[in-house]
Parts: C-alpha cells; sequence; structure tokens
C-alpha cells in the first residue's frame, strides 16, 4: 500500500514563514516614470467587473424566463 499521511513538518523552519502568504510582484507597474494616460485605472476596472458579474445572472435568468414565457403562450 502506498503511504499517503502527510509529510512531517521541518521542526527547524520557523512556522511563521511558512504559515504566511506568499509574495508575488504587483501586477500593476506604479513606479513608471512615464506619465501615460489611462483610460479606466485598475480600481474602474474591479467596479466594472463586479457590476457586471453582480448583474449577470439575474438578467439571464429573466430573459430565460421570458424567452420561455413567448414560447410557451405564443
Amino acid at each position: 500500500m502506498i503511504d499517503l499521511s502527510p509529510q512531517p513538518q521541518d521542526k527547524t523552519a520557523d512556522t511563521t514563514e511558512l504559515s504566511a502568504a506568499p509574495r508575488h510582484d504587483s501586477a500593476i507597474k506604479t513606479s513608471s516614470s512615464k506619465k501615460h494616460f489611462q483610460l479606466f485605472t485598475y480600481e474602474n476596472a474591479e467596479t466594472g467587473i463586479q457590476f457586471c458579474s453582480r448583474w449577470a445572472g439575474p438578467i439571464v435568468l429573466l430573459a430565460t424566463l421570458g424567452l420561455l414565457g413567448w414560447w410557451l403562450f405564443s
């Protein structure tokens, strides 16, 4: 049989370093020396995506119910 038990943790390692979230490079580079026109900022894009995600389900549900009603009663 294959042993699937978890491997023992390193006793000498610092446990706070192991449990911390991984550190990644930021997706947005803010340290550029060039000033260029941005149509959307990251925050505006995120707000737009949240708005579309919030209303996409109810709109599709209403469209489906409308089409079913039109198909049944026409």
